[in-house]
């Protein structure tokens, strides 16, 4: 594929805010506002949405982090005015336009950096490009999360949805995307593919720095721990 400058890239989405604005929010959209959730966002956390579009995953995160602030950024100057107009009601968000892969975002103390369903429209030689500037970012306690297709799901659409797809679609493997977290300090901790339309469409990515083991002693989950009293106590009536 033929190298898409950043005028180009920016042109598309301004072209593409329309089509966009007819989709808003989706079942995905509220499936990865409950990761982010289960993850650790609530009311104070400050997050860095990179790639926010016309604002859709903006306009959940808002006010669930509310009075914490979100900087919300996209390439597209359209983009942006519409992710404004879309979430005039949130007070807490602050807007950058900007290229996520060479822009220096404010130097705040992130509880989150969010790169949800952008990666694959990153073009190969810039993805490392903004796992750096991510991990520049990122304190001890930050936890980046990355949404992408499921590489074969999003091969498969490629091939045969040529029109519904963007002006960069590039699938991302999770055997190309470790050395770039480990070149910068960063490891994944979770990571899961999962349906949504179909069968394993997408792949959730959690990352953190990586930090010096702590020994702590836990005990498993009752529901996960065979030797449970509660499974020793069923197994017993059982017999």
């Amino acid at each position: 594929m033929k190298m898409k400058t950043n005028k180009e890239i920016a042109d598309f989405y301004d072209e593409y805010v329309e089509r966009q604005q007819t989709i808003w929010h989706n079942e995905r959209h509220y499936f990865l506002l409950d990761e982010l959730k289960k993850a650790g966002m609530q009311s104070g956390t400050t997050v860095l949405e990179l790639g926010c579009g016309i604002g859709t995953m903006t306009n959940l995160i808002a006010p669930v982090i509310k009075p914490g602030k979100l900087v919300a950024s996209d390439i597209s100057p359209k983009s942006v005015e519409a992710a404004r107009t879309n979430n005039k009601q949130h007070t807490n968000i602050e807007y950058i336009t900007a290229d996520s892969t060479s822009h220096v975002f404010p130097d705040l103390t992130y509880d989150f950096v969010v790169l949800l369903d952008v990666m694959e429209h990153i073009q190969e030689p810039y993805r490392a490009d903004i796992v750096r500037l991510i991990a520049e970012r990122m304190s001890e306690n930050t936890k980046f999360i990355m949404n992408v297709p499921a590489p074969h799901a999003h091969i498969h659409a490629i091939e045969h949805f040529p029109d519904a797809m963007q002006l960069v679609e590039v699938p991302v493997f999770l055997k190309d995307m470790v050395p770039m977290f480990e070149a910068h300090g960063l490891e994944i901790v979770r990571f899961f593919t999962y349906d949504m339309w179909q069968n394993d469409e997408y792949q959730y990515y959690e990352i953190r720095k990586k930090s010096p083991y702590v020994f702590r002693k836990t005990e498993p989950a009752a529901a996960l721990n065979p030797y449970s009293l509660a499974r020793r106590i069923k197994r017993k009536l059982g017999r």
